[in-house]
């Protein structure tokens, strides 16, 4: 009784405490976002409102918030799994990537990208944890404002890798790779979208998709395309198997590199006839294969499902039921039925069937605790009844889809099929012959010895070998693998005695295998490559993707290394080098050639039966990244002012301490609204808002600078101390100063490292408060006489030095983004397509009448007006005559093509139709406005810059 009493005293207390949390955490925007996320995610799908792909910096901001423009998109994308909607995926896709990319930084863009999808991604996926879904939505908008330490400081939340700002596709920055990854259309559970997507979020360069078949056209056009659109290289590869049933080898075909999915199937159709034979023989195979699967499904319910209903009545709701191929169905939402899909089946069947026994057996051992009490049951039948409930409940938590398809069904022997391919000579030749690769893809199912033989006999026809597949090797012999790679490394680079030597040592007796295949290994290394087989199915085997340890950025790589899984060295060095001993004098050696997985390690997961204790405190460092922001910046504000006012009326007394303080307050809070503002919308004061301001920053600097009070003012009085001449003077003012700024430099120099700023920060940071050092010294006077402290005189100077640099960086960072838009959408203009061409249009009209900077930034395109630095010769690259020559025709063309689009005399309506044909209520009230309100003054001032031009 007394334990009873105190579980509950300490989950009320418990709970208090959390509704305590929650109601002091977020604020009500975040809140009204996950209620819009929420709100789309319990609608029915519709069809995606494509909006003809506004620009993100165009009309479409106008519409509602990003955030919620990139939840819509990822919904679509994470929702519907249809074949027949691969396209409205790809629109997704590309509308997803366009918001992401053009966040509110212009230093940082593509990590910036990769960490909000993957926040947006938790948002969606955490519908059933409120909190969950508020803490990554606050984080999302934490990251818009694209701050290198705090861009840096999720990077390494999340466990990603930092991917290099080159402006350059992920293909080309040769980062992570994976060459054998599953989507829906074979083995795995997502789109190849939604594959794709995150192997962007990773920071995957290149992919290769593995199918059975090339039947379902639009899925592998989904996959090429999402991977151009998010620039990925994307390889495809077609498995298949050779030989009869307990025996097949598998292999995959990797056709050579096409540009799009027009050309990849260019490539087969344009020789229809030679791939004729292995076409129908991969779909003879298919249905070989459902023929088993269907064959599997049987014997289960016929042998294994009487065992599982034993001591169950066939009425009961703990009855289990006969899988059926409808169900099955459901499970495979396009492609072919596998083993892992049975599995998968058997898992949701018996989540459901084995929670109501656990239920069923837990209120069985409660009313048997009180029978045992009173004398009904004996101590036997007692600890029976509690056994039976704590197996059933241990099976329930601890299984998965991969147990229990290795407990349940049949093994590969049983349900595996004669291939249509009897033999590798035919088919492989016929490969071969047309380009590409041929891979012998987890080559030790058919066992080691028989492995190394085979690779022997078939060197020829086999150019790529996977030496390490993490599905395949969860169920290996490390050993195997370790031997095997070095089997492959002395075809590569050992000699016939070595290779004769290491087959006699293993009891393999290769003959003139050994010679014929050194001759063909000469010419063409036979190339080792790793893949995961990922499915996102299993848990417990890391996911997609592999990375050289060296391209993991040092500040973040001890983290990474903790979480991943290593990839034992003598296959990655394997991997990295092709298969060949490199010689070269800058050659990776040791941890230099280490590779990594990019999945995570998978942590030991139990099914939850839902019973289970879930009353928890949130972390204290979680509870103040999340506490409401309007709190957090009135507790920062209160301590750095307490720190600051403690040190003031200490020197000045309390009425002076207090004013000096709030002044020290008004300076450094000021200088940030003023730098946002500045930034934002630059001394046109009309177009200033409040919603352009970053309050936690200005929060977290009045807190640090409340602490340089005391620091600054020790130092003013150690100085006035030790300094041996007149306290008075030219000279006493400017060795005082000097120190002071000095510092005061140094302080924020500590404080920026404390939170991780950008080093060329901390140098700007630094360089401003000694750059402060003369105007306070040339002003001490009129100061002196104000009667103002010297360091209070040191911290305006500072600050106004620092609002002058971080305004002026930051505005110059607006108007490169704002340029960046318009040079992207001005040759939307020639395109064919019309929509886009009148979408561009609109886009243009908006940022011209309604974004700040707009037309500034429009005239410098059209008028070619070179950068400041570029005119005063600073800038490195300055461009060259035909360049300059170049530029110009091109802002005369974009120009001419405005003023004939802007100047035809229907204009107005067709671009009035457009809207009102694609767009409704608010929206088209919006555009119409626009339109009618903008399009005579912007051909009027399109006219007017004709004219300044001399065009």
């Amino acid at each position: 009784m007394l334990r009873w009493m105190l579980q509950s005293t300490h989950d009320s207390i418990v709970g208090l405490m959390s509704h305590l949390i929650s109601w002091l955490s977020f604020n009500s925007e975040i809140e009204s976002l996950v209620d819009a996320v929420n709100h789309k995610l319990d609608e029915p799908p519709t069809r995606l409102n494509i909006r003809h792909l506004s620009h993100p910096g165009g009309f479409i901001r106008e519409f509602g918030k990003r955030r919620l423009s990139i939840a819509g998109a990822y919904i679509k994308i994470a929702r519907d799994l249809s074949p027949n909607s691969a396209e409205e995926r790809l629109t997704a896709l590309s509308m997803l990537v366009d918001q992401s990319l053009h966040a509110k930084t212009i230093n940082m863009p593509l990590n910036t990208a990769r960490i909000q999808i993957d926040l947006m991604k938790e948002v969606v996926k955490s519908r059933d944890n409120r909190r969950r879904q508020m803490e990554a939505m606050a984080d999302f908008g934490l990251v818009s404002f694209g701050q290198e330490a705090v861009v840096r400081r999720f990077l390494n939340k999340l466990h990603l890798v930092e991917v290099p700002e080159e402006e350059r596709p992920l293909r080309e920055l040769d980062m992570g790779w994976d060459d054998h990854v599953h989507d829906f259309l074979s083995e795995g559970r997502k789109t190849p979208t939604q594959v794709l997507l995150d192997a962007f979020v990773k920071g995957i360069s290149r992919l290769t998709l593995v199918y059975s078949n090339l039947d379902e056209r639009r899925m592998i056009h989904e996959a090429i395309t999402a991977g151009n659109l998010l620039g990925i290289k994307v390889s495809i590869g077609i498995e298949f198997s050779v030989g009869r049933s307990g025996a097949r080898r598998h292999y995959m075909y990797v056709p050579p590199d096409t540009a799009d999915s027009k050309q990849f199937f260019a490539f087969f159709d344009e020789r229809r006839i030679v791939f004729a034979p292995f076409l129908t023989g991969l779909r003879t195979n298919a249905t070989s294969r459902h023929k088993t699967m269907v064959a599997a499904v049987e014997r289960f319910n016929t042998l294994q499902r009487p065992r599982l209903n034993s001591g169950w009545e066939p009425d009961s709701p703990c009855w289990f039921p006969p899988l059926t191929l409808e169900e099955l169905d459901r499970i495979v939402a396009c492609g072919q039925i596998s083993r892992v899909h049975i599995g998968e089946l058997l898992f949701q069947k018996f989540r459901d069937i084995l929670q109501r026994r656990v239920l069923q057996l837990k209120a069985q051992v409660l009313a048997a605790q009180d029978r045992l009490a009173r004398g009904i049951y004996s101590e036997w039948e007692f600890k029976n009844i509690t056994s039976q409930y704590e197996n059933v409940r241990e099976q329930f938590e601890t299984m998965t889809p991969e147990s229990l398809r290795s407990a349940y069904m049949e093994g590969r022997d049983v349900v595996d099929y004669n291939s249509e391919f009897a033999e590798e000579e035919p088919i492989l030749d016929t490969l071969m012959g047309q380009g590409g690769s041929i891979v012998m893809i987890h080559p030790l199912e058919i066992g080691l010895k028989d492995a190394m033989l085979h690779l022997l006999k078939h060197s020829a026809r086999i150019t790529h070998i996977e030496t390490l597949n993490l599905r395949d090797s969860s169920s290996r012999n490390p050993n195997d693998l370790i031997i095997f790679n070095k089997f492959i490394y002395l075809l590569n680079n050992g000699t016939e005695a070595d290779i004769t030597h290491f087959l006699e040592q293993h009891g393999i007796a290769a003959g003139d295998l050994v010679q014929k295949t050194l001759e063909i290994t000469r010419k063409r290394p036979l190339v080792p490559i790793c893949g995961s087989d990922s499915t996102g199915r299993d848990p417990t085997i890391p996911g997609m993707g592999f990375i050289k340890v060296s391209h993991i950025p040092e500040s973040v790589r001890p983290d990474f290394l903790e979480s991943h899984y290593k990839v034992p060295r003598p296959i990655a060095d394997l991997v990295i080098r092709g298969g060949k001993k490199d010689e070269s004098p800058d050659a990776p050696i040791g941890s230099a050639s280490d590779v990594v997985c990019m999945g995570k390690i998978g942590k030991p997961f139990r099914n939850h039966v839902g019973d289970e204790e879930t009353l928890s405190l949130v972390p204290p460092g979680e509870f103040w990244a999340y506490l409401n922001p309007g709190l957090k910046f009135l507790w920062r504000i209160a301590v750095g002012f307490v720190v600051a006012f403690s040190f003031m009326n200490y020197q000045y007394g309390q009425l002076l301490g207090a004013f000096f303080a709030m002044l020290w307050f008004i300076i450094t809070g000021s200088r940030n609204m003023l730098v946002d503002l500045l930034a934002s919308s630059g001394i046109a004061i009309r177009n200033w808002s409040i919603r352009n301001v970053n309050f936690d920053n200005i929060s977290q600097s009045l807190f640090w600078t409340g602490f340089s009070v005391p620091i600054l003012g020790a130092i003013k009085i150690a100085f006035d101390e030790y300094w041996p001449l007149e306290k008075a003077g030219f000279s006493y003012e400017g060795v005082k100063f000097f120190f002071l700024c000095i510092s005061n430099g140094i302080y924020i120099s500590t404080h920026n490292r404390l939170r991780n700023f950008d080093r060329r920060v901390i140098r700007a940071n630094f360089f401003r408060t000694v750059l402060a050092w003369p105007f306070a010294t040339v002003f001490a006077p009129i100061g002196n006489l104000l009667a103002i402290p010297s360091i209070v005189q040191a911290k305006f100077w500072s600050d106004v030095v620092g609002g002058v640099i971080e305004g002026s960086g930051k505005y110059r960072q607006r108007v490169v983004i704002r340029i960046r838009d318009l040079g992207e959408l001005l040759p939307r203009l020639s395109s064919a397509d019309r929509d886009v061409r009148l979408t561009a249009m609109l886009d243009i009209l908006y940022i011209w009448a309604r974004q700040p900077r707009g037309r500034t930034c429009l005239s410098k395109l059209l008028l070619d007006t070179p950068p400041l630095l570029e005119r005063l010769r600073l800038k490195r690259a300055t461009p060259t005559h035909e360049e300059a020559l170049s530029r110009k025709a091109q802002a005369r063309q974009h120009l001419d093509r405005l003023m004939e689009l802007f100047g035809d005399p229907g204009c107005l309506n067709l671009l009035s139709e457009f809207s009102l044909k694609n767009y409704q209520d608010r929206e088209a009230i919006l555009l119409t406005e626009l339109i009618g309100s903008q399009t005579e003054p912007f051909l009027a001032w399109l006219k007017m810059i004709r004219q300044k031009g001399g065009y």
